[in-house]
């Protein structure tokens, strides 16, 4: 038989006869805060009505139960103790994480909504403004402007406008095939307004327009195709300009006749 070490009474080969023996024992522990005074100094201070709390990064007041005063501040507080190599490792480990990753539509629409009725601040929104067009890139010289402008007309020369030909394109196109006369379709005119004409004749230098009522401004016609026409004229071409609702109630003998006008000397190849 043994006895308990607190009060003495005998037991079943145990130390304590009780629970309450047992914690009675058991060592007193201080405090934690036992020796330490409150100051300024220290992360919390106590006032009078409220709890206040310091920013880990610049000490600014903030709320007791935040860290930090704002994200930024978070975020160098975070990382000031890397050196720039472990932090250029670490971004990159990042970037390949979310590469080719996609958000779902729950996700986007949750973003959504957390930014409805926000407004940026004067102050961002200069700073995002100049990060995208202050520091990122010169402006551009009037030489290389007029590069670029060269290069975009040379690459929409070789594009077809529109894909699909009109329904009275499509009706001249099927009356040149019956008169067995060679034609080009939107092809390309290099003059000061260059673009694609609906039909070019080459052996007899003659341009056709198959103009649509709506888009034309029937019955005037558009101040660019005035312009365009004038353009071509001058530069050695034959223009031949039908309207929509000319081209609908025109007959092939008619349109025979139409470019005979053209032809001239080279009638007999109709």
């Amino acid at each position: 038989m043994n006895k308990c070490l607190y009060c003495g009474k005998e037991t079943n080969n145990r130390k304590y006869c009780s629970h309450s023996c047992v914690f009675k024992n058991m060592p007193k522990r201080s405090p934690w805060n036992k020796g330490k005074t409150k100051s300024i100094d220290k992360r919390l201070v106590y006032n009078r009505n409220h709890k206040i709390n310091f920013c880990l990064n610049c000490r600014k007041e903030i709320s007791y139960y935040k860290k930090c005063c704002s994200y930024s501040c978070a975020i160098k507080y975070r990382w000031k103790n890397y050196s720039e190599e472990e932090l250029k490792i670490i971004i990159e480990k990042l970037r390949l994480a979310h590469l080719g990753k996609k958000l779902s539509e729950e996700h986007r629409k949750n973003l959504s909504l957390a930014k409805k009725g926000k407004k940026l601040s004067e102050e961002h929104r200069k700073n995002v403004i100049k990060a995208i067009t202050g520091n990122t890139r010169k402006p551009l010289s009037e030489e290389h402007k007029n590069k670029l402008r060269e290069k975009s007309r040379i690459a929409r020369s070789k594009q077809i406008f529109p894909v699909q030909d009109t329904s009275i394109e499509i009706k001249i196109q099927d009356f040149l095939k019956e008169l067995n006369i060679i034609f080009l379709p939107h092809y390309y005119i290099n003059i000061k307004h260059a673009y694609q004409v609906d039909i070019f004749i080459p052996f007899i230098n003659l341009i056709i327009e198959c103009d649509g009522n709506y888009w034309h401004y029937y019955p005037l016609r558009k101040n660019i195709d005035n312009i365009r026409t004038q353009e071509l004229i001058n530069a050695g071409f034959k223009v031949l300009r039908l309207w929509e609702s000319e081209i609908n109630s025109l007959s092939i003998n008619e349109f025979k006749n139409k470019i005979s006008e053209y032809i001239g000397e080279n009638t007999n190849v109709i």
